[in-house]
């Protein structure tokens, strides 16, 4: 399974994201601060005989990330949605059901370390919670835009 994720900073980049997802053969796509033809996109993919469709998320509705994927929806489970990430478990061909969580935190010079912090660690604890929920054990992938450095005191 390949993911993509990328921060198109509002820019449009419409054929920039197709060509990313035929050439790497992606199967599940974050965009962040995506403002562009999501339509398009998936029309385009058909051309390549790709077939996606888009992630249920409430953040899609506040415009943080737009998630699509080869995966039908009826085969995703949302579990956790905030302001700033959204949590699934996704069937996997060779690790069975996975947790995904994508992310999209506030900018650093927003002046919102606390904000990071906090919700950095809603994000851990919810994961806890999600792996205590679970009957097997599962693989966790958290992939997105933390806006932060590798080794910054947040994301350490």
């Amino acid at each position: 399974m390949r993911y993509l994720f990328w921060n198109t900073a509002k820019e449009q980049v419409d054929d920039e994201i197709v060509s990313l997802i035929v050439e790497y053969q992606a199967d599940i796509v974050g965009l962040a601060e995506y403002r562009g033809n999501i339509a398009f996109i998936l029309d385009e993919l058909l051309k390549y005989n790709v077939e996606m469709e888009i992630f249920p998320s409430i953040l899609d509705q506040t415009d943080k990330i737009c998630i699509i994927s080869k995966i039908p929806k009826h085969k995703v489970s949302i579990h956790r949605t905030y302001k700033n990430y959204s949590i699934y478990t996704i069937p996997h061909k060779r690790l069975g059901m996975h947790i995904i969580a994508f992310v999209h935190l506030p900018a650093k010079n927003s002046g919102s370390d606390h904000l990071n912090l906090y919700s950095i660690q809603k994000l851990k604890d919810d994961l806890t919670e999600i792996l205590n929920d679970e009957q097997d054990e599962q693989e966790i992938i958290v992939v997105g835009d933390f806006n932060l450095n590798p080794f910054d005191t947040n994301m350490v």
